[in-house]
């Protein structure tokens, strides 16, 4: 598991394919793009 930015990321699943997400619990609208950030760079490096 993987603290990037302030979201908790983490690759699930028998291969590994599927990204699991956990935003801060508190989660507001000024938190999104943290949360999108954080989802952008991790699709990238999983996709290489």
């Amino acid at each position: 598991m993987h603290k990037t930015r302030g979201v908790l990321l983490s690759k699930i699943g028998p291969s590994g394919s599927v990204l699991k997400i956990r935003p801060p619990l508190a989660l507001r609208e000024e938190h999104l793009p943290t949360l999108l950030g954080a989802i952008t760079s991790a699709t990238e490096e999983l996709l290489g």
